[in-house]
C-alpha cells in the first residue's frame, strides 16, 4: 500500500516523521496528545454530572414521596443513604486522577518485520450479564508483532495499509499510541 495512505490513516505528515527520527514530538503531534486527553477529561466529567444530575432528581423524588425524608437536608440524606456519597467520592477520585496524572510522552520507536495475528479472547458481555451471573462473549482483535514487541487491538483498517512480512519503524508513545511510521524495505 502506498505511503501515503498510511500516513493519512495515523495522521501525521513529513514534519511529524521528521521531528520523530531526531527522537522528539513535532508541535501538531504535541497539540493532538493534549486534545486526546482533554476530550478523555471531557467525557469523565459528563459521566460525573450526569450521575450528579440523576442522583440529584432521584434523591429529590425520594424526599417528596417519603415523607420522613421531607424536611431532611442533603447532606443528612448522604448520611443516611451513604451509598450514593460513595459512588460520587469514587467518581471524584478517578475523575482526578485523569485529570492530573502524568502522562508517559516518551517517544519510542520499534522496527522490525511486521506480522500481524488475529486473537480471539473473552470479554464480559454486559448487556447479558447480571449481578449473580456473568456472560462472556468471544472478541476478534488483531495484533501488531514487530520485532519482540506486540502491540495490541489493532485497527483492522490498519492491517490493509501495511503488506505483513514488510519491515517497518514505528514511533510511538506509551499513552498515544502509534504517532508515524515509516516502511525500511518490502517483505520477502
Amino acid at each position: 500500500m502506498s505511503d501515503m495512505k498510511l500516513r493519512e490513516f495515523l495522521k501525521f505528515d513529513e514534519s511529524d516523521l521528521l521531528a520523530n527520527r531526531n527522537g522528539k514530538l513535532s508541535e501538531n503531534q504535541k497539540k493532538m496528545l493534549a486534545e486526546r486527553r482533554k476530550s478523555e477529561v471531557m467525557r469523565w466529567i459528563i459521566v460525573l454530572v450526569v450521575y450528579l444530575a440523576s442522583l440529584a432528581g432521584t434523591l429529590f423524588l425520594v424526599s417528596k414521596t417519603t415523607p420522613l425524608l421531607a424536611d431532611l437536608s442533603v447532606a443528612t440524606i448522604f448520611k443516611t443513604l451513604p451509598g450514593p456519597a460513595i459512588v460520587v467520592l469514587i467518581l471524584l477520585i478517578f475523575l482526578l486522577y485523569k485529570i492530573f496524572r502524568g502522562y508517559d510522552d516518551t517517544l519510542k520507536s520499534m522496527q522490525g518485520e511486521v506480522e500481524f495475528v488475529r486473537v480471539e479472547r473473552q470479554e464480559k458481555d454486559y448487556a447479558r450479564s447480571d449481578s449473580s451471573h456473568d456472560i462472556y462473549k468471544t472478541v476478534q482483535a488483531y495484533e501488531m508483532h514487530v520485532a519482540d514487541i506486540i502491540y495490541g487491538d489493532v485497527n483492522e483498517t490498519f492491517t490493509g495499509l501495511i503488506k505483513q512480512g514488510d519491515i517497518h519503524k514505528f514511533y510511538y508513545t506509551k499513552d498515544g499510541g502509534i504517532l508515524s511510521c515509516e516502511s525500511i524495505s518490502k517483505g520477502k
